[in-house]
């Protein structure tokens, strides 16, 4: 007989689940995040299981109801997030029955399933459950002469400091700053229904993408509890041209930057221009000492960064793992990276 039991997630279960992350990250979590993840979702209630033993929270397994444009339908599905499992736990046959009740719910229930993993869950995904993916494409330029520098002295000859050389010296093409009219670039607090107008005018040039919704957005930027993001947008006050989400962090002794979500039409070079000139200056007000970014390059967006010296490379310990349960979608269309439009946001841990 089992000493413990699995049960769906409860609003009660807040702090416990901080507790479990306290342990199992290393980090601390608010308790407030889990609700806002997986109980105020724009979209639905989550996917979320627990292992418990005594009254304390041994597992987790949470699913973000998530929602994607898949050739002009939309699909609901969810996207695997959070998994924990407390050190006292491992290897006593608790992950696998957990794991596997929630993927029989969403089989059950949703159009697909997804999640951004690493190789070592790949080779499970696909060996047990059928699943396919791919890597991200990620973008990257050192914002930083000292961190150039460091890496030129450490190893001259090597590959990093061949890059690090070609980015150096690259000319990039000086334009006015400002900006009027429809080209405006501001820092703005939330998302209003012109962001529901800009989605309406480029969805259709994306095969896969998530809704880029006023209400998605302000919930999965706006409200979160965890991470602070910065955000510039391009118009006036009736048009939205465009925006960009930032984020800095201290990571290892480093300051990162991150260029975390963007939307902007592919034929306006002002507004586009104008949101990267305010990401270099956020970047620069910042002490950053590289910027990263994910960005599928077939948009117009990775030629535009580039142009301005970023460096793309394949994420390889990244893994987009997706499966469709839906009919009439061909079973490996989402885990063909050539389909998507994604960035760092389409990932929850961004």
């Amino acid at each position: 007989m089992a000493d413990y039991e699995l049960r769906e997630v409860r609003d009660g279960d807040a702090d416990n689940l901080s507790a479990l992350a306290s342990v199992v990250w290393q980090e601390e979590v608010p308790p407030a995040y889990w609700g806002w993840k997986y109980r105020d979702n724009p979209w639905g209630t989550g996917y979320s299981y627990v292992a418990e033993a005594n009254g304390t929270i041994v597992g987790f397994v949470g699913g973000m109801v998530w929602q994607l444009r898949v050739t002009g339908r939309h699909l609901t599905g969810v996207q695997t997030t959070d998994m924990m499992l407390h050190p006292d736990w491992r290897k006593r046959g608790v992950f696998f029955p957990l794991n596997r009740l929630h993927l029989d719910e969403i089989r059950e229930r949703a159009d697909y399933h997804c999640g951004w993993t690493n190789p070592m869950s790949v080779r499970i995904y696909r060996r047990f459950f059928r699943y396919d993916g791919f890597s991200p494409t990620k973008i990257q330029k050192p914002t930083a002469l000292r961190a150039v520098l460091f890496t030129l002295a450490k190893d001259p000859r090597g590959a990093a400091a061949g890059a690090l050389r070609k980015v150096c010296s690259r000319r990039v093409p000086r334009r006015a700053a400002g900006g009027s009219g429809d080209t405006a670039v501001r820092e703005v607090a939330s998302f209003d229904a012109r962001t529901d107008d800009l989605w309406g005018r480029l969805q259709d040039r994306y095969r896969v993408a998530t809704p880029r919704t006023s209400r998605y957005l302000n919930w999965r930027y706006v409200a979160n509890p965890r991470t602070d993001y910065t955000i510039f947008a391009a118009g006036s006050e009736s048009v939205l041209n465009g925006f960009v989400v930032l984020k800095c962090e201290q990571k290892d002794g480093v300051r990162r930057g991150f260029i975390v979500d963007a939307l902007m039409p592919p034929d306006n070079d002002a507004a586009a221009d104008g949101l990267l000139r305010a990401a270099r200056r956020f970047f620069r007000k910042q002490k950053t000492v590289v910027v990263n970014g994910w960005m599928c390059g077939r948009h117009a967006l990775a030629a535009r960064l580039a142009a301005q010296g970023f460096r793309a490379r394949t994420a390889d310990t990244v893994v987009l793992l997706a499966k469709v349960f839906a009919d009439g979608v061909p079973e490996d269309f989402l885990s063909d990276g050539e389909n998507w439009y994604y960035t760092m946001g389409d990932c929850d841990a961004f």
